[in-house]
């Protein structure tokens, strides 16, 4: 029995995404087994359906910036120097 492949347009109508998004989860390695499909007309990802079984997507949103000297991120060090200001 074959696996279903599935293109990135459809894994975004499947997560309710945009197909920009599934892309991207392609490129960065997120969606497993990814792979892109070459063709006269172009590109485009693929990925078996049987991979996505255990997928749970990334949350919306960019990953907060942290601090390399202390470990905190941005918001958190600026809510705490104004904190320590106001006594």
């Amino acid at each position: 029995m074959s696996d279903k492949i599935l293109t990135a347009k459809q894994i975004a109508e499947r997560y309710g995404v945009a197909a920009s998004t599934a892309r991207a989860w392609c490129l960065n390695g997120t969606l497993p087994g990814a792979s892109l499909k070459e063709t006269e007309l172009g590109s485009f990802w693929v990925v078996p359906e049987s991979k996505l079984v255990s997928f749970v997507p990334p949350k919306p949103g960019p990953k907060p910036k942290v601090s390399a000297t202390n470990g905190t991120t941005k918001r958190t060090a600026t809510k705490a120097a104004k904190k320590a200001g106001k006594k």
